[in-house]
């Protein structure tokens, strides 16, 4: 995913951060490989992976909320 010099400086003005062109450059580039890291994990097949296994590993293990009256 291509990040602009345009979006860079935007980020660092809304930050509030002072960038030399070297450093929006060097930041570009490695927000460009996170992004293209993030996307590649878009590939992996997690059809047959349940919501709770995804996380940790294991099913649910709680018991079931029981309702009680306290005075």
């Amino acid at each position: 995913m291509k990040i602009s010099k345009n979006e860079i400086e935007y980020m660092a003005e809304i930050a509030r951060i002072g960038l030399t062109d070297e450093e929006k450059s060097k930041i570009r580039t490695n927000i460009e490989e996170i992004l293209l890291y993030f996307d590649s994990l878009n590939d992996i097949d997690i059809s047959g992976v349940g919501m709770g296994e995804r996380i940790m590993g294991t099913k649910n293990v709680l018991r079931d909320d029981e309702v009680e009256t306290f005075y």
